[in-house]
């Protein structure tokens, strides 16, 4: 499973983690987990996801930051930084998926 097999996580995260005013440090500790408990080199969150969050945020990264700290850094507060990763997943998914 992953982001790809469940839209319904950015669409109506509130199903999985309760209603908030943002899941990002849910996504995150979903991702930990989900890592962990498949024992694989697997995230739920695309690894190429991740990059894109990056890119966009930080081309050529030169503090060498991850996606969740870049996140974090360019928006204010929980509903923000959830609204600014659920802008990316939508730019990012309109790429894979034209």
């Amino acid at each position: 499973m992953d982001m790809t097999t469940n839209p319904l996580l950015i669409e109506r995260p509130a199903m999985y983690f309760g209603n908030q005013d943002g899941y990002l440090r849910d996504i995150l500790a979903f991702d930990i987990g989900y890592t962990t408990a498949t024992q694989i080199a697997h995230c739920f969150i695309p690894i190429p996801f991740k990059q894109y969050i990056i890119d966009t945020l930080a081309p050529n990264n030169p503090r060498g930051l991850t996606w969740f700290t870049l996140i974090k850094e360019h928006a204010s507060g929980e509903k923000a930084e959830w609204d600014l990763f659920k802008r990316l997943w939508r730019d990012y998914d309109k790429q894979m998926h034209p």
